[in-house]
């Protein structure tokens, strides 16, 4: 247990802070190359002919422990007991804490346009992602934030739920293909979009099972425990990002629909498919039951001393796992669906270029599957952009679900000469501004050059 532990650490560390689902990006971006990863038919380069682009985001979310919390701990070394009881009374229900990363190593795109001004776009795109998910119950949360000492802990056996770590790194080579069908004009078509992709599998953590029980005597003098977990390993022991640990292969899929100049809907299925891990496999797994001198604990996070470090340490050690090598395992990708309604104002006309001066964005997203990166809680994303037309485009969205609860975010663009744009983007700021309410952060950095 402990080197699963361990792992976990080290790749906490290696990435920092771990947005979730970039819509600051497919606001602020539409219709370009690093949009077009969140939305396949919505590619467009507009006047251009081609376009190179780069992205990078990062996000780390929860939706009970607030920004707030974490920095008085930091700074105190300690969790008061008046905030123990307000996280465990918020804590209605299991909680994930996620976090990811996302780099587009280089993406290019070409559009060929008809005679009748169709036009046809192509991509290709080298994208690293690195995701995890910890999934905690909320006796387990109890038992952190408020010890065994109470009333949900002594004379019970006390069910700790799937508290599990799931983790997935892994590039994937693409290339979008987007396309309109019953043309009629521009404001009157389909657009589908279609990103089938190649991937090469770095290194995954997998919870194959993590059941584990409790029991505190009524005097406290006793605690025992029933565990069963199973981890599955690749890649993770001797990491290196160049490896190729695991193959698989997934697709993207799009459609949007312009029902006139103002209005557009857009529809996507993200992630469908899996990799199969076959190269450098550990597991971990133990099942068991066992039994230790009872230590009452108020809060996990107080000094309690070395008698508790003792129970730790034992603990630690009754719980470490059967150590094997080889075998396979598959992880499925972080599927999810997607659906955006856009209003725009009427196109104006400028130095012989059109623009939308104001978009607004309705966007529903539901995760498939509890894989890392993703979960099955739904999103809902409101956001507003102004286009100052050929200098630089300004807005801000509000949002509820995922992995966080509400958050507010903003996002801003600068083009230079028409051929070059530079963007920030965050789906939550709310941490920065609301510290007892913002339970993540994220950010997001887009590059696009189009000639």
């Amino acid at each position: 247990m402990r080197k699963i532990y361990s792992i976990l650490f080290l790749v906490l560390l290696s990435h920092l802070g771990w947005s979730q689902y970039n819509t600051g990006t497919t606001y602020c971006e539409h219709n370009d190359l690093n949009a077009s990863r969140y939305q396949p038919s919505e590619m467009d380069f507009g006047e251009r002919q081609f376009q190179i682009g780069l992205n990078y985001d990062f996000y780390v979310a929860n939706r009970y422990i607030n920004y707030d919390d974490i920095r008085n701990y930091y700074r105190e070394n300690e969790i008061e007991e008046e905030d123990n009881e307000v996280l465990v009374f918020e804590n209605q229900g299991d909680n994930i804490i996620s976090f990811g990363q996302n780099f587009q190593v280089i993406g290019f795109g070409y559009q060929f346009r008809t005679q009748d001004d169709r036009k046809f776009d192509f991509a290709f795109q080298i994208v690293d992602k690195a995701t995890g998910n910890f999934d905690v119950s909320e006796n387990f949360t109890t038992l952190v934030f408020q010890g065994n000492n109470n009333s949900t802990f002594r004379g019970n056996w006390v069910d700790l739920g799937k508290t599990q770590v799931q983790l997935h790194y892994y590039r994937e080579f693409a290339v979008n293909f987007a396309f309109p069908i019953l043309y009629r004009d521009q404001n009157h078509t389909f657009r589908l979009g279609v990103r089938p992709k190649y991937i090469q599998g770095i290194g995954a953590m997998k919870a194959v099972k993590s059941d584990i029980n409790m029991y505190t005597s009524e005097s406290g003098d006793e605690i025992g425990i029933n565990f069963d977990y199973e981890y599955k390993t690749s890649g993770l022991l001797n990491f290196n990002p160049t490896n190729n640990n695991g193959r698989g292969f997934g697709i993207d899929l799009g459609a949007t629909y312009f029902i006139n100049e103002h209005f557009e809907v857009v529809a996507s299925v993200l992630d469908i498919g899996s990799v199969r891990y076959t190269d450098d496999i550990t597991n971990y797994a133990k099942q068991g039951d066992t039994t230790f001198t009872g230590i009452e604990a108020d809060n996990l996070f107080a000094n309690q001393g070395s008698g508790f470090q003792d129970f730790i340490n034992s603990l630690q050690k009754q719980l470490e796992p059967v150590e094997t090598r080889g075998g396979d395992f598959t992880m499925a990708l972080p599927t999810r669906f997607s659906l955006e309604v856009q209003y725009r104002t009427p196109e104006k006309k400028r130095n012989d270029r059109r623009y939308v001066s104001n978009s607004i964005y309705l966007t529903y997203i539901q995760g498939l599957n509890t894989q890392p990166g993703n979960t099955t809680r739904p999103y809902v994303s409101l956001g507003y952009m102004h286009d100052f037309h050929s200098w630089f485009d300004v807005g801000g969205l509000v949002s509820y679900g995922g992995f966080n609860n509400f958050a507010l975010g903003a996002f801003f663009a600068v083009n230079i000469m028409e051929s070059a744009k530079f963007g920030l983007a965050s789906d939550n700021l709310t941490a920065w501004l609301f510290p007892k309410e913002g339970t993540g952060l994220d950010v997001s950095m887009n590059l696009s050059f189009s000639f």
